[in-house]
């Protein structure tokens, strides 16, 4: 999977769209909750920033939706980006993290 790229281009737009993130804001555990009730989606891939952000990747097939949510050290958790029609694209394996080097 070659989520992390499109995680990469997202967290940079954080810093330039505030208006965006702060639409949608609260604690984590609200926040997941919330999304779980109203579109059915479930956390389908994570990733710590180097600054210790939490970028989630969250995903409804019965609704055909998603989320991006960032969670800052601080517990505050944000939605960077949502929309619909999802699509998975399995990407293969990586070789410079799937296998040893020789």
């Amino acid at each position: 999977m070659r989520i992390v790229p499109v995680i990469t281009g997202l967290l940079a737009a954080l810093t330039c769209a505030p208006a965006l993130a702060a639409s949608f804001c609260g604690e984590r555990e609200m926040v997941i909750e919330r999304l779980a009730k109203m579109y059915a989606e479930k956390t389908v891939a994570q990733a710590l920033t180097s600054d210790g952000k939490l970028v989630e990747v969250l995903t409804s097939s019965a609704k055909d939706t998603w989320t991006i949510l960032v969670t800052l050290p601080t517990g505050s958790t944000c939605a960077l980006a949502e929309g619909r029609h999802w699509h998975q694209v399995d990407a293969g394996p990586r070789p410079d993290l799937d296998e040893p080097s020789t």
